[in-house]
């Protein structure tokens, strides 16, 4: 196993990767060559702009897909609901991507919770991308329920998403 560390670019970089690396979305997925206090301004950006959401967006259009959106309000303890989502699925629609536990909310779904969603999927036919990034990061008393143990029907139609990077605090490295 090696490790690896993002690099930054050198001083040299021409201006056109330098440009792009001061547009939140000018190179999502690639190295962005900035100075330390760059650093912690894009991160501090990072975290308060949805650019995870919009990188995953604009995966899901490079491969030909249209993204939607099945909305969970505070008052929905920012669940979705198995109905809301039934209600957004189309003879197109080819797959959910499902978090559980949540950033930044710790909203964490409940087996029953999930099991419902799974059957809303089985029966529509859905992959599920279930990222689990921070299965290991559940406090009082919660109980982590990782989506493809719920069935087997569920786990030939799972893509698991998870690794070390945020349950070790090792985010920025590659393992």
């Amino acid at each position: 196993m090696k490790w690896f560390r993002k690099q930054t670019a050198p001083a040299g970089a021409s201006v056109q990767l330098r440009e792009a690396g001061h547009h939140p979305f000018g190179l999502l997925g690639q190295y962005v060559p900035m100075r330390s206090g760059e650093i912690r301004l894009y991160r501090a950006v990072r975290e308060a702009v949805p650019v995870v959401d919009a990188a995953i967006y604009k995966l899901i259009r490079m491969v030909g897909g249209v993204p939607v959106v099945v909305e969970a309000s505070e008052a929905e303890h920012f669940k979705i609901t198995p109905e809301k989502l039934a209600a957004a699925i189309t003879p197109k629609t080819k797959a959910l991507i499902l978090n559980s536990p949540s950033n930044p909310t710790g909203m964490i779904y409940s087996r029953a919770h999930l099991e419902a969603i799974a059957q809303v999927c089985v029966e529509a036919d859905l992959y599920v991308n279930a990222d689990e990034m921070y299965s290991k990061l559940v406090f009082d008393g919660k109980e982590f329920v990782s989506f493809p143990s719920l069935s087997q029907a569920v786990k030939e139609r799972t893509i698991l998403v998870s690794g070390a990077s945020k349950t070790y605090a090792m985010t920025g490295w590659r393992i």
